[in-house]
């Protein structure tokens, strides 16, 4: 069984789905039920008994509420013990002195000679920043050369370090501004949300230079 404080909202979502699955299915099961109401009994020399048919219908139907009520308690009791809805933790910010794995995106949009030595000198720069902070750990330096920030796709060290980040395997990511994220503003508000609530257990912070 997975562990309840490391479940995603998307496990949570599938469970969710299936209560409400096994909760229509009694539903359906019961008005097959009431589709029984009228029988035999109620037929008295080949008519229909109409003052019997109403009074067996409401003892009927007094009877199926009652195992719709003790059924759906049942279900609920069953789920409630798996899923549990995790309040996500605080985003790590820079200002805050926990230890924290840290990881780098840079990108540059084409391989000119000077975006080249302009990435390279992201690396350099963050490698030394992060080294001088002894609560941080360099994990991983994601990037991405000669793709443009508009769109998420053919960027495949982002997407990379989307994944490892709902993995949890940083805390924070530094970038030096927010166009080297992201230059689309639906793309950027996706992720830097996802981030933070995919994996509530664990959300991930960004930090952008430029922007402070």
């Amino acid at each position: 069984m997975t562990d309840q404080k490391n479940k995603t909202i998307d496990q949570i979502l599938e469970e969710v789905k299936e209560y409400n699955e096994e909760a229509l299915a009694e539903d359906k099961a019961i008005k097959d039920l009431e589709a029984t109401y009228i029988d035999d009994e109620i037929i008295v020399d080949g008519t229909l008994d109409s003052a019997a048919a109403m009074q067996m219908y409401q003892k009927k139907k007094m009877a199926t509420e009652l195992l719709k009520m003790q059924r759906r308690t049942q279900i609920g009791t069953a789920y409630s013990k798996k899923v549990q809805f995790i309040h996500a933790k605080p985003t790590p910010t820079l200002n805050d002195t926990d230890p924290k794995r840290v990881a780098v995106y840079a990108r540059v949009s084409t391989k000119s000679i000077d975006q080249t030595s302009s990435i390279e000198n992201q690396m350099r720069y963050y490698k030394d920043k992060i080294a001088k902070n002894p609560n941080w750990e360099l994990v991983e330096i994601y990037k991405d050369e000669g793709k443009s920030g508009t769109s998420k796709k053919g960027r495949t060290e982002f997407q990379r370090m989307l994944n490892d980040a709902h993995n949890g395997e940083f805390d924070l990511i530094l970038c030096a501004s927010v166009s080297r994220f992201a230059r689309n503003v639906a793309d950027f508000l996706e992720e830097i949300t996802n981030l933070k609530i995919k994996n509530p257990s664990h959300p991930v912070g960004v930090y952008f230079e430029t922007e402070n």
